[in-house]
């Protein structure tokens, strides 16, 4: 039991190793379940059973050759495979129990797999996958910002860039917001390339609750010392980290001071 409860929780955390395996396990429970409607296989008795479940566990294991595509649909087939399950499981330790085409043991279990699958899919869905729920991001509002080149950058790859923002304020980090409204206590990523930086805003900034205003000493990564980039674009957001729906960006050229 000390281990039964840690592999409960495995299997129900966010894009687990589980997932993959379960859907493919469901899909074998319903080809042998298929079987056993059109009487090409017998289970009557729990000594039955063994052959069905050795081959959906040898099956199951193809499950990491063949990606993501068959995690994603882990969120309906699992439930219907946990039906089919019962169902075999009912067939073979009752015993008699007739699974034929339009039985009603058939038509129970094809309603019950239905509801199962329809019932949990968002709930499967949002605590397997939580990335693709749908976020609705703030609007700007009539917030811009403007961005120049204080210094160009030396030998090192440090230079200076100074930002002027309207309509919202500078927060310091993403756990810091300005009084008021949250979502203009604004923090920055600076692109380079395909590289985000994340440099602080200056002390005088970082003190004022209505920072406006900053400029931010920034450092090339190694990488870009022998190619040095012809510019760089900041972006802001929101102070819990999310992009505005239109986007909040200004860019400057590296090339000369302003």
């Amino acid at each position: 039991m000390s281990t039964f409860a840690p592999l409960l929780a495995h299997i129900g955390s966010p894009n687990n190793p589980w997932i993959g395996i379960m859907t493919i396990a469901s899909a074998a429970l319903l080809v042998i379940f298929v079987m056993l409607v059109l009487k090409k296989v017998t289970i009557a008795a729990p000594g039955d059973l063994l052959l069905p479940m050795a081959v959906v566990v040898l099956v199951a294991g193809l499950a990491g050759t063949l990606g993501d595509a068959i995690n994603d649909q882990g969120p309906w087939a699992v439930p219907i495979g946990l039906v089919l399950l019962v169902a075999l499981l009912v067939a073979a330790f009752r015993g008699g129990v007739d699974f034929g085409v339009t039985t009603r043991p058939t038509l129970i279990t094809g309603l019950a797999a239905v509801v199962a699958a329809a019932a949990l899919y968002v709930p499967l869905e949002n605590l397997w996958f939580p990335g693709t729920q749908d976020v609705f991001l703030p609007e700007r509002g009539d917030a811009t910002v403007a961005l120049s080149l204080v210094s160009a950058p030396d030998e090192n790859g440090t230079f200076v860039v100074r930002l002027d923002l309207t309509g919202g304020t500078l927060g310091t980090s993403l756990t810091s917001t300005a009084p008021g409204d949250p979502e203009t206590g604004m923090v920055t990523r600076f692109l380079v390339g395909p590289v985000y930086l994340s440099p602080p805003v200056s002390d005088a900034c970082a003190a004022d609750d209505a920072c406006t205003e900053s400029e931010y000493e920034i450092t090339l990564p190694a990488g870009f010392l022998t190619e040095p980039p012809d510019s760089i674009t900041v972006e802001l957001l929101t102070a819990n980290g999310l992009p505005f729906v239109e986007p909040l960006t200004a860019s400057v050229s590296l090339a000369a001071t302003s």
